[in-house]
């Protein structure tokens, strides 16, 4: 009976984790995504309490860098809550997006600790992510054969009858997805395991199919920051994979090829405006301000300047977690930019919470960076050393692109604290292990 009800458990967490990665991308609202991760976390809770992990693990934690990062920024995100505007909102954002996101990841991470590790969480995810692929560009098809038609369109938007037209600005107007932002995140680490697994000479031409995919998709996101940042960390991935950083980076220039010919047709084709939106003379000029509104890039500059200055004035004090804090609190950036947030997430995390704040994310990235760099070094598993090496990717992949948006919110930071729980997990048995 014990041995039933522990599989039943394992199943039942793996095919949670399946739905929650699977209902993500959709725009299928809040109640989904608390449901899952509710019954999630009983399953996970049920299974440890069936399978105790050992009571000297819980000594280990303590002295873990990666338990005092998360620590110290829960901590920094809830004393911000005291300065804001409107504390009921702020302190709803905290369990939303903190407290419940922390609770799955550390319930995962002590289930992979305690079962086998092995590959089966990427299968789940590619799974799930070639079932988007597949509905998606369904969609996207169907509004091409038949415009008048639509389904799932937003009717808030019209569209343009053209294919070229619709296939660029299809993600940003059904209502199918949870915004494009969120889209080009999932598609992100979708990229980063599959073509790990490809470089590793795993089922290569599926990994190598599924990864195409998923990049001709981000492009028709026209996401700028997150494909550049998907194409460099693909260039990266060789230089962790002995002996294939010549193919890795021969994948990268071809990705940033295909990209940038994407762009070239477009541009002579009277199509630019879906890849470059700005009038870069004057960019290169320094007349940054005549091209307010005419683009995101200078949007973005104008935002890191204005938000900057208004938190040099107060470095310890923050507005409270999130966009509505933010705006009530700093009028005066909003105005001179136009936007409610900075558009960078280190500079968000600091408006939000102040320095301290900012240091503590810091302190958390770089925690989970050598805690992964250790397990990969380390390891003699190749599977463990896959998943390692995905992890580093999507974790260079994912910082980088959130240097020019704020997209650790909502369900992508769900995403990432899934994601992270399973090399997590791995990497503290490893730990043990070494007796470290």
């Amino acid at each position: 009976m014990a041995i039933i009800l522990k599989y039943s458990s394992y199943t039942m967490v793996t095919t949670l984790f399946f739905l929650l990665v699977l209902s993500i991308p959709f725009n299928t609202g809040p109640t989904v995504k608390y449901v899952l991760s509710a019954i999630f976390l009983i399953f996970c809770v049920y299974s440890l309490k069936k399978n105790p992990v050992e009571p000297h693990l819980l000594q280990r934690l303590v002295k873990q860098p990666l338990l005092w990062a998360i620590g110290l920024y829960g901590l920094t995100s809830a004393i911000s809550i005291a300065f804001s505007i409107d504390p009921g909102y702020s302190t709803t954002r905290f369990f939303d997006e903190f407290v419940l996101n922390l609770a799955l990841f550390g319930s995962l991470t002590l289930f992979c600790y305690k079962t086998e590790r092995s590959l089966l969480w990427f299968r789940l995810i590619i799974i799930a992510n070639i079932i988007f692929l597949i509905i998606y560009l369904y969609v996207m098809f169907q509004w091409t054969v038949m415009p008048g038609h639509r389904i799932f369109a937003d009717n808030r938007f019209g569209v343009r009858p053209t294919a070229i037209d619709i296939i660029f600005t299809y993600g940003n107007i059904n209502s199918l997805v949870h915004g494009i932002k969120h889209t080009s995140f999932f598609l992100m680490l979708g990229i980063a395991i599959t073509f790990v697994l490809f470089l590793w000479n795993r089922t290569r031409f599926t990994n190598g199919l599924v990864t195409t995919l998923n990049f001709i998709t981000m492009i028709t996101t026209t996401r700028r920051a997150p494909l550049l940042a998907t194409i460099i960390g693909m260039g990266m991935t060789g230089f962790i994979r002995p002996g294939s950083s010549r193919k890795a980076i021969m994948v990268a220039v071809g990705a940033l090829t295909a990209f940038l010919i994407t762009g070239a047709v477009l541009y002579s084709t009277n199509h630019k405006r879906f890849f470059v939106r700005e009038d870069w003379g004057k960019m290169l000029a320094g007349d940054i301000e005549s091209q307010k509104g005419k683009g995101s890039i200078p949007i973005r500059i104008l935002c890191i300047k204005a938000y900057s200055q208004e938190m040099m004035q107060h470095p310890f004090r923050g507005a409270g977690l999130g966009k509505r804090s933010i705006k009530e609190a700093f009028p005066e950036p909003v105005s001179q930019c136009g936007q409610t947030h900075p558009h960078n997430v280190f500079l968000n995390i600091f408006c939000e919470a102040g320095i301290q704040g900012l240091i503590s994310l810091i302190f958390l990235i770089t925690s989970q960076i050598w805690l992964f760099w250790k397990c990969f070094r380390r390891t003699t598993s190749e599977d463990v050393k896959i998943v390692m090496a995905a992890a580093l990717i999507y974790m260079l992949m994912f910082w980088l692109a959130q240097m020019a948006t704020y997209a650790f919110h909502h369900g992508t930071a769900t995403l990432y604290w899934l994601f992270m729980a399973i090399p997590t997990g791995y990497a503290l048995k490893e730990q043990m292990e070494a007796g470290e």
